[in-house]
């Protein structure tokens, strides 16, 4: 008994790069945004992301704007409330939306989540975590100063950390 060769359109292969960490991640991308049964539907396309009609209908497109993804990195919105957009597209330009997407590291996809707290301090607005980084006091005590204490943004950040002492009134207040 022969076997029938199966035979597939040619423009199925007609970029080469089939299960490659870019074409996954392109796949990722639109399942997200469109597949109702992705696990991650609801942070993307139930609420809203879309991905311009340059990219979600191309690979060539997206890879020739994208290219390879650097080693560490993964795709990243710059901003997390808007779309996977290209900002050169048709639907891009009719619409407004610019080019919202890079490669970043794990940590930069830490610090570009919608559950993270972002503090205004004199006319300076920072994440939560990069107000500790920079003054040098741990993110828990920042955020136990705010909610938990109720003191001001200024007090939370400027009054010295006292190991053991856990309230504003332990400051003589």
């Amino acid at each position: 008994m022969k076997v029938k060769k199966l035979q597939f359109p040619s423009h199925m292969f007609k970029h080469g790069k089939s299960h490659t960490p870019i074409h996954n991640a392109w796949l990722r991308m639109k399942g997200r945004c469109y597949n109702i049964k992705n696990i991650r539907y609801k942070d993307y396309g139930g609420r809203g992301i879309k991905v311009c009609a340059r990219w979600r209908y191309s690979f060539e497109d997206f890879y020739a704007d994208m290219m390879d993804i650097p080693k560490g990195k993964s795709i990243d919105r710059i901003d997390n409330d808007l779309h996977y957009s290209c900002g050169k597209c048709k639907e891009c330009i009719k619409r407004g939306w610019r080019k919202n997407c890079k490669w970043s590291t794990n940590k930069e996809h830490a610090r570009n989540r919608r559950s993270n707290r972002r503090i205004t301090y004199r006319g300076e607005t920072k994440l939560l975590m990069e107000w500790s980084e920079k003054l040098k006091i741990n993110r828990e005590t920042i955020a136990n100063r705010l909610d938990r204490f109720g003191w001001s943004i200024q007090e939370a950040l400027t009054l010295p950390v006292r190991k053991g002492l856990y309230n504003r009134r332990c400051y003589g207040k």
